[in-house]
């Protein structure tokens, strides 16, 4: 059972942020006052982030694990367009990341992204969002074969594609969606000479699902959400790792104001494997507690604790269950800087 602890130590936002509106019934990131440049029916948006982490386990080692600290930068840019009964953002950043003690795990991201939302009436709205991110995963350290380590971290692209269409008949809301989520990871050098194929990753998942939600007196909701996938690998030699599954989950949303939102609810997680002769399926417990309160205008706590099933490449392995627990603090310093004290636990 593996743990990773990553404590973010200081964010400071530039300008303006890029993160445009929030879902409907979700609580809006605390940014900083800044209209940006508007030209027309558009705003253009500027931000430059720069921030200092520590991870006490950047290769995601079971025993042995190494920590280090991690300075990030990371300017982007986005469009918004306003002055309309719809919306639509389109965004574009890198982020540079340093560390102190590794140097050789340095590593650029990139991506690049646009949502919109059609708005047919205030009880009816249709959301559309697709994106590309450049990434990196963590090289390693492959304790069982260590000729397998990589030399750097593997890059990979993400691919996503996601649409949403929301109604409400007076307490009842309903919002089914559907998404692609494409992997496609780059083979690198290996340490000791060679190359580590990185083509078994590569992988395409497919996701539909439903929401349904039923307003309680005193700002409360009732919520039930269903989602299934089906994840199909490139690669299969007869030991391919195609699988699909799905989970529930339910319980409560309490937003008695913009100042707080809470959700909270238990459910199930299952997943089935192609070849399960090979691979173990796996089927447990769902988690999920939110809570967002913006205590001023000028300051906005968060915590965030989930469970769910993840992809996990060792010989042999089908995934693992992974809970995340996560606070953060927010909070404007000046007119266009804001400063984040974050903490994140994750068990796997």
């Amino acid at each position: 059972m593996g743990k990773n602890l990553t404590v973010l130590l200081g964010v400071l936002f530039l300008f303006s942020s890029v993160t445009g509106w929030a879902g409907k019934g979700e609580p809006k990131v605390l940014q900083p006052k800044v209209p940006g440049y508007k030209i027309g029916s558009v705003i253009l948006k500027g931000n430059v982030d720069l921030y200092e982490k520590y991870n006490t386990n950047i290769y995601t080692q079971n025993t042995g694990p190494v920590g280090d600290f991690i300075t990030v930068l990371s300017p982007g840019v986005a469009v918004e367009a306003v002055d309309t009964p719809h919306k639509f953002l389109a965004h574009t950043g890198v982020s540079q990341n340093w560390y102190a003690r590794h140097g050789r795990d340095a590593f650029t991201d990139c991506s690049a992204g646009a949502k919109g939302r059609y708005n047919f009436n205030g009880d009816m709205f249709w959301d559309g969002t697709a994106g590309y991110r450049h990434l990196h995963s963590a090289r390693g350290d492959n304790q069982a074969d260590p000729t397998d380590t990589a030399a750097k971290p593997i890059p990979y692209d993400i691919t996503n594609a996601e649409t949403a269409f929301y109604k409400r008949w007076g307490k009842v809301t309903l919002r089914p969606h559907g998404g692609l989520l494409a992997y496609n990871y780059h083979s690198v050098a290996r340490l000791n000479g060679g190359r580590v194929d990185e083509d078994y990753r590569d992988r395409v998942g497919y996701v539909l699902g439903t929401s349904l939600g039923y307003d309680l007196p005193h700002k409360w909701k009732l919520f039930t959400e269903l989602d299934g996938n089906t994840k199909k690998y490139r690669k299969d030699d007869g030991t391919g790792r195609s699988s699909h599954g799905g989970s529930v989950l339910a319980g409560l949303e309490y937003k008695p104001g913009p100042q707080l939102y809470g959700r909270i609810g238990g459910g199930y997680i299952r997943q089935l494997w192609k070849h399960s002769d090979i691979y173990r399926s796996v089927g447990t417990w769902n988690a999920l507690a939110r809570l967002d309160w913006q205590y001023s205008e000028k300051g906005k706590m968060r915590g965030l604790i989930r469970r769910f099933v993840d992809e996990v490449t060792d010989a042999g392995a089908s995934c693992y269950v992974r809970t995340d627990v996560t606070l953060s603090l927010d909070q404007q310093l000046y007119t266009d800087l804001m400063g984040t004290v974050s903490w994140r636990y994750s068990r796997y």
